[in-house]
């Protein structure tokens, strides 16, 4: 269903069927959407190895950039609605630098397969393409793919090095972003809170970038939010270095959430942070 039927449907549902709203709303919490992908990705992934992995009930596709290259090992995780190849200012300028690149469409994006999924079988992902791959040395997550790095390490993975660019980390700022965007009120908000608890078996909170971040050993950690970036504003930066003492924020004027991985300039700047 297109995101702009919803945002006029919901609000008008919400008074009819508020509990049945919230069971939807949950629902496609959990479902994300999927969009066209344009020409140049198109070209940049046929320059890939395509892999395939099976996680769950899933079939999961995978992409290798230069594997044969003499460079570090970069691995990259998309965010939500999203897919590998939209980090296309990012490989093109870890190819110049000779990175050997790995990524994967996560369950239920880009070519992988399936309708529903979470940040749990993101890392699962993560995971078994791990033990597929040499050790990634250098990991980048954007937005919710940030997270999945995180409860990656959490599960073992072990990088030297890691990017988290615009990771939204706040809880109550998640589901306040997500309300805006379905047009839904606050009450539906609470009947979402209660049913994502009930889908994890415990809080939301626990699953947010903020927390999945505590007690990790790091080597270094580099922060890069965009000031223009209204659905993981800076807010959610200052939360991750509260947690994060010895990470390095980046504060950016780039193109927006999404957008910013197209912003060639920032691309450079998060791949100089590395000393790529």
């Amino acid at each position: 269903m297109h995101l702009q039927l919803l945002r006029k449907s919901m609000p008008i549902a919400e008074q009819i069927a508020p509990r049945a709203i919230g069971r939807f709303a949950t629902k496609m919490f959990f479902s994300p959407l999927r969009y066209p992908i344009p020409e140049r990705e198109q070209a940049l992934k046929a320059q890939a190895t395509r892999g395939e992995l099976q996680v769950a009930d899933e079939r999961v596709v995978t992409w290798k950039w230069n594997e044969n290259g003499k460079g570090p090992v970069l691995f990259l995780m998309h965010g939500w609605a999203s897919r590998a190849s939209q980090f296309v200012a990012i490989i093109k300028e870890a190819l110049d630098r000779d990175c050997r690149i790995y990524a994967l469409d996560a369950p239920a994006h880009g070519e992988s397969t399936g309708e529903k999924t979470d940040v749990i079988q993101f890392a699962d992902a993560i995971m078994l393409f791990q033990q597929q791959a040499p050790n990634f040395d250098y990991c980048i997550g954007h937005s919710m793919g940030g997270s999945a790095i995180l409860l990656a390490m959490r599960k073992g993975l072990k990088p030297k090095h890691i990017a988290l660019m615009a990771v939204p980390s706040i809880a109550d700022e998640i589901l306040s972003v997500y309300a805006q965007k379905m047009g839904v009120k606050e009450r539906t908000v609470s009947r979402m809170k209660e049913n994502i608890t009930a889908e994890f078996g415990e809080p939301f909170s626990n699953y947010t970038a903020e927390n999945l971040a505590r007690g990790l050993a790091y080597e270094k950690v580099e922060l890069f939010y965009d000031k223009n970036d209204k659905e993981a504003t800076p807010v959610n930066m200052s939360a991750l270095k509260k947690v994060i003492g010895t990470a390095t924020e980046h504060l950016v004027e780039s193109k927006g959430h999404a957008r910013m991985l197209k912003d060639e300039e920032l691309a450079k700047r998060v791949l100089d942070s590395f000393g790529l």
